[in-house]
């Protein structure tokens, strides 16, 4: 997931959607595996340190995250 998208390989894509397809957001949506491997096409990871502001409340945000751990 760490990998630019421009450089992921199918298998990397593959992995991403084994994480993604169990978000909560995703599987309440009924979002299919087609549409779900766009996303893995575009998304994009960040690491932010324990206790940092990745959004803020009351703010407009272009941005959906995905916590993967934390």
């Amino acid at each position: 997931m760490k990998l630019a998208p421009e450089s992921r390989l199918k298998s990397d894509l593959t992995e991403i959607l084994h994480h993604i397809r169990h978000v909560k957001f995703f599987q309440d949506h009924g979002i299919k595996d087609n549409d779900l491997m766009e996303v893995c096409e575009n998304i994009k990871y960040e690491f932010h340190e324990k206790g940092s502001e990745v959004l803020s409340f009351g703010q407009r945000h272009n941005e959906m995250y995905v916590v993967l751990d934390g």
